[in-house]
């Protein structure tokens, strides 16, 4: 009997050892490496390193909606700081969030079993929670998915559960209720949905049906209350850029929603059936006791926690329903299934407390004997898991993939340092790189997407351009590579590194036209607009009989200011003393376009002519929109060939 005590005892921490072992595994194999190696998961990976190895400035960086100062942040740069390097910090850091969900769920389990009881409960779970995973499990790997207000909700809803229990309204149980809860809501505001707001109203059933003291329930949605103000106020303190996303609750939204819901739940119980079983028998059961409570009085009445039960049934139900009407009508751009991660994940931990209070527990010591074979069961299930996802693999002691050699490679060879690309290949490029460079995030025309990125790294001229998946207009999230082409000219080398194009340009590269002195660009005159003239081919021609009008004008050109030339090209069948129409520069201003000079179009005799005229751009109209226009008078036939903008030296 004392080897069989002992054992028992030691099976819980081998479960859970298993658990953490098979997750280091997959992570140490690169088996998860798309999951916590891309650019959503690497920002807090990338924030470290530049504001703590580089020295660069929090007051440049902007955060992402939900900026997770607590606890992922505290969590990784912690994690950071211990293993020197984000390769290590990153197993580091799911296993220190681990820890906190266990410590939360053992010490709700302590409130409902005896300490014999809630250990081995408490490794269960963790197991099932791993081996019947659910559409939101691996996000546990992932930092900056809000499985962060996940754990400290669940801790939090323990220090509700316990001030319910003991009846008092300990000074210590509020502060932490209030620290907890202020400090997540200023890093997410998920944290409202899913656990304050079902908590007080849960708290406010409990307190109409009289299972709670009107005192300790003022004090508890009070405390709650004032979470939400401080936390907002927090949240107002240290975000310097937000990349706010202004989301609204609206009728025309439910549609939309509803049919991506729907989906997240259907792929769930396809997928991921078994797990999502246990989520739906618990939320059932939650439903039966609260509904027919009063029938249950053979269950009711003698359980030792009725107005926990209660609470916690209440609080299953308001979170689940709740949430899924709130996301339904959010205007919220995509309801994705990381919003959700409570809502499947808290009624596998609360399944024990239905078990328990059902009955469906037999006595002690059959309970003993059932629970140490069940835990041996899920032991050997963790080992035949572990035995089928690494055997035949092989550790790494680093990441770095094929990719980021290729492009590094490059890097060496040329010796850049800035470069430019869109989100998916800024911050992994950037922290994966063994070499001191900065990679700033672009749209489409190239100018900067301060989306979870840092304004330090945006400059006048650059040295590398990444183009991923090339195609010339992929979406305006993607820097394209023929405007590239056409500010800078062709680079001075391509590589090709996978799915990506590394542009090299050895004089600096701009993102911006006329950006340097004997910069140019040219269009064809059928790319300019016309009010009178027929397009032909690259031409515009204005025949002879025409009536009076505008050839050609655009191109609407952004100047920034400085000395220039403009050059057209054009035919004319009149003599050379002729003039048979007119030109100027106008500048869109505020106030409407302003011309800033005019000239004459003479005859050509049906030679070749051209127009090249010398004009500044003042600081007062610098980056307003420029264009060259030209008129016809009605003398013979005009043909407008091409035009020409150069940046003088």
């Amino acid at each position: 009997m004392n080897f069989f005590n002992r054992a028992k005892s030691i099976l819980p921490y081998l479960i859970i050892l298993s658990v953490w072992s098979i997750n280091l595994g997959l992570y140490f194999t690169h088996k998860m490496t798309n999951l916590v190696f891309n650019d959503d998961a690497l920002y807090l990976p990338s924030l470290y390193k530049d504001l703590i190895v580089n020295g660069g400035t929090y007051s440049s960086w902007s955060l992402t909606p939900a900026p997770y100062y607590f606890p992922d942040m505290l969590l990784y740069f912690f994690s950071n700081l211990i293993t020197q390097d984000f390769y290590y910090a990153i197993p580091l850091f799911f296993i220190l969030e681990s820890l906190i969900l266990l410590f939360a769920v053992y010490k709700i389990y302590t409130l409902f079993f005896d300490k014999s009881f809630a250990l081995p409960a408490t490794s269960i779970i963790f197991a099932i929670l791993y081996l019947f995973p659910t559409i939101v499990s691996s996000f546990q790997y992932v930092s900056a998915f809000h499985y962060g207000e996940f754990i400290i909700g669940v801790l939090v809803f323990y220090l509700l559960l316990q001030t319910i229990k003991d009846e008092t309204a300990k000074a210590s149980y509020l502060f932490f209720i209030l620290l907890l809860s202020s400090l997540t809501i200023a890093s997410d505001e998920l944290f409202v949905l899913h656990f304050v707001l079902p908590s007080i109203v849960g708290l406010f059933i409990i307190w109409s049906i009289r299972e709670l003291k009107t005192r300790l329930f003022l004090l508890l949605t009070m405390t709650l209350g004032f979470s939400i103000w401080l936390g907002k106020q927090i949240h107002m303190l240290l975000v310097i850029n937000e990349n706010a996303q202004n989301i609204e609750l609206a009728a025309e939204s439910f549609p939309i929603n509803f049919k991506s819901i729907e989906k997240i739940l259907l792929h769930s119980y396809h997928s991921f059936t078994t797990g999502t079983i246990i989520v739906m028998v618990t939320l059932f059961l939650a439903m039966i006791l609260f509904i027919l409570k009063d029938r249950l009085t053979f269950f009711y009445n003698q359980y030792k926690n009725a107005p926990l039960i209660v609470f916690v049934s209440l609080f299953l139900i308001f979170m689940e329903l709740g949430s899924l009407l709130v996301l339904s009508l959010s205007t919220v751009p995509l309801v994705a299934n990381r919003y959700m991660i409570p809502l499947f994940s808290v009624p596998i931990i609360l399944l024990p407390v239905y078990l328990d209070f059902f009955k469906l527990f037999g006595g002690k010591k059959f309970n003993s004997i059932l629970l140490t074979l069940f835990m041996v069961i899920l032991l050997i299930a963790l080992l035949m898991d572990a035995r089928k996802k690494l055997m035949r693999t092989t550790l790494h002691s680093e990441y770095y993939p094929p990719l980021q050699q290729c492009i590094d490679n490059a890097i060496k060879e040329t010796g850049v340092e800035h470069g430019l690309a869109e989100y998916w290949r800024s911050k992994s490029t950037y922290l994966l790189s063994k070499y001191d460079i900065t990679v700033a995030e672009v749209y489409n025309n190239l100018s900067p997407r301060t989306w979870i990125t840092t304004g330090d790294w945006y400059r006048n001229k650059y040295d590398f351009a990444l183009i991923l998946y090339y195609s010339p207009k992929r979406d305006q999230y993607s820097p394209d590579k023929d405007t590239i082409i056409a500010i800078n000219g062709k680079p001075d080398k391509v590589y090709t590194c996978g799915d990506t194009d590394l542009l090299y340009y050895k004089n600096g590269l701009f993102t911006r036209p006329f950006a340097y002195a004997g910069a140019s660009m040219s269009w064809k005159a059928s790319d300019l607009p016309s009010v009178i003239g027929d397009k032909r081919d690259s031409e515009i021609i204005v025949k002879e009989g025409s009536k009076n009008g505008v050839i050609s004008f655009g191109p609407y050109a952004v100047l920034p200011a400085g000395n220039y030339r403009f050059d057209i090209l054009y035919t004319s069948s009149e003599a050379t003393t002729e003039r048979v129409g007119s030109w100027d520069i106008a500048v869109a201003t505020d106030n409407g376009p302003r011309q800033i000079k005019t000239g004459a179009l003479m005859g050509t005799e049906n030679e070749e002519g051209k127009i090249s005229q010398n004009f500044t751009i003042s600081e007062e109209l610098a980056n307003h929109s420029v264009e060259i226009r030209t008129f016809y008078e009605g003398k013979g036939t005009i043909t407008i060939k091409n035009l020409t903008i150069v940046k003088l030296k």
